[in-house]
């Protein structure tokens, strides 16, 4: 529709003549490419706007369409993971909106802007600069659309918020943004209203709560977000919304250890990904989709299915953005299939997936040295040099993983609890029970800041029961019963008390030989 409007206005205007309402199909059909995650295409369409908006308006000088124009290419770029040029985009669209706006005070242009940096550093790993720049969008927009009032944009920057709490492991703060984004929301759309901006809300609701543990609540907001998408967009009828719910409520039950639930809603959701975008199209739902697949098929032991799905999503993935390229989606599928490598016990396969996915995270234009993705792959080689005995690899692999969770986190942080935890695994492996005892306690202080300090969660629960063994191999009984005892009181609040959940009867087998 958009294209074949630009040809008629091209064909009555002129093709090389500059125009307003030409400039704006370009424009439309970039923003129509990107949803279709055809980003080369998207690329061009915004190139060609601002090179027709720069004809109208002048070269060189400021314009808040030409502002609109270099946010929207940062935006591409972001996508693209050409994460310098994504920057400098943006960096030009502010500095356009502040020659144009800033005379005059606060401007929508400006919060538009500053909210494309903080994606941009986002996904650059720098969370702090990317909280800073939400921040001041937040601040810019209540500025100008009142500090009490709600409105759609303060909605979306709370949003935001949320998702940067959520990366950088402040889940208390990230679910207390996405619950005064989703009381906006309420209040702008309606109570009782369904509407997309309320089951986005709830969706990510979900997501925080899944990472809390808080596994009912996630399944009842992750359930809410899907039924509203239904009551919107139709029962029984493909959308991405409804897609991406069938996913969330997969992670769930993963989570919850119900697998063929999580399978149902794996197998769903891609089906319906497919629906939307066409059988047999590439597209980057479909391909993440495929991965979550995978990912259920590995829990349930079935690897060669897991492998197989993985595969498909890495085929995809080069198929859209082109074999050669570095991005995270291809170094994502590619730490997937290491897994699974190392699940079937193909320790080299596993070595060489996590190998390729480190050097292509490195690789990614923009991000630095220092990025959760890289730290998390040296996290995966370290288990895997472990399963291959090559212990003082593993212990040098973890150190630097340490190191990196400690430079790109503030002071707590669940990654860096789980970095304690893996280097307590190696030097006990290693036969340092001494060392293992002093990571151990590190792992369980820390998760007992992070999660309070009689506050049952299964994370300190596990740190627990590993001291407890720590100090059994150690012949120190006394203190490996009370430390045992501490971690099943633990887990039968976090379970039922009288269920069977199998570490449930390991740490009671545990406790019997202690005893």
């Amino acid at each position: 529709m958009y294209e074949q409007s630009l040809e008629m206005r091209q064909v009555i205007r002129g093709h090389d003549k500059p125009r307003p309402d030409i400039a704006q199909c370009f424009n439309d059909l970039g923003h129509v490419y990107v949803k279709m995650g055809k980003l080369d295409q998207a690329l061009e369409k915004h190139k060609q706007s601002l090179k027709m908006k720069r004809g109208i308006y002048g070269h060189g000088k400021p314009h808040t369409l030409i502002a609109q124009s270099f946010k929207n290419l940062g935006n591409v770029y972001r996508k693209m993971e050409k994460l310098e040029n994504a920057l400098e985009m943006c960096k030009q669209s502010l500095e356009i909106a502040r020659i144009v706006h800033g005379n005059v005070g606060p401007h929508p242009r400006i919060v538009s802007s500053l909210q494309s940096l903080g994606l941009v550093y986002q996904g650059m790993g720098n969370l702090s600069k990317a909280r800073e720049k939400y921040e001041q969008s937040l601040e810019v927009s209540r500025a100008i659309y009142g500090y009490n009032k709600p409105h759609r944009k303060i909605a979306w920057i709370l949003n935001d918020l949320g998702n940067v709490y959520q990366r950088m492991g402040q889940l208390d703060k990230a679910l207390e943004k996405h619950e005064q984004s989703l009381k906006m929301r309420r209040a702008i759309h309606g109570h009782g209203k369904p509407h997309s901006h309320i089951a986005l809300s709830l969706g990510k609701l979900g997501n925080v709560y899944r990472e809390m543990e808080k596994l009912d609540k996630s399944l009842e907001k992750h359930k809410q977000s899907f039924e509203m998408g239904r009551a919107i967009h139709g029962h029984g009828k493909p959308y991405p919304h409804i897609a991406l719910s069938l996913s969330n409520l997969g992670l769930v039950f993963v989570k919850m250890g119900i697998l063929q639930e999580a399978l149902e809603k794996h197998e769903q959701s891609p089906a319906m990904n497919r629906e939307i975008h066409g059988k047999g199209k590439p597209h980057p739902d479909i391909a993440v989709a495929l991965s979550n697949f995978g990912n259920v098929f590995k829990k349930m032991g079935e690897q060669d299915k897991a492998l197989e799905k993985h595969e498909q999503s890495l085929e995809m993935k080069h198929t859209i953005h082109r074999r050669g390229e570095q991005h995270s989606d291809i170094a994502s599928s590619l730490s997937n299939l290491g897994l699974v490598y190392k699940e079937m016990g193909n320790l080299c396969k596993a070595h060489e997936k996590h190998l390729q996915s480190l050097g292509m995270y490195q690789r990614i234009p923009g991000r630095g040295k220092l990025h959760p993705n890289i730290a998390s792959s040296l996290s995966h080689l370290g288990h895997v040099y472990v399963n291959m005995g090559k212990l003082k690899k593993a212990l040098e692999t973890y150190k630097q993983n340490l190191r990196m969770y400690q430079a790109i986190h503030e002071e707590l942080h669940r990654d860096i609890a789980t970095s304690f935890k893996n280097l307590g695994h190696v030097y006990e492996e290693m036969g340092d029970l001494g060392k293992a005892l002093e990571k151990h306690k590190q792992n369980l202080k820390m998760r007992r800041a992070i999660h309070g300090q009689d506050e049952p969660h299964p994370d300190t629960e596990i740190s627990l029961w590993n001291i407890g063994v720590l100090h059994y191999k150690q012949k120190n009984l006394n203190q490996a019963a009370e430390f045992l005892e501490q971690s099943l009181e633990v887990l039968q609040i976090v379970h039922d008390r009288n269920s069977l959940h199998p570490f449930i009867i390991t740490i009671s087998s545990d406790l019997e030989k202690v005893r």
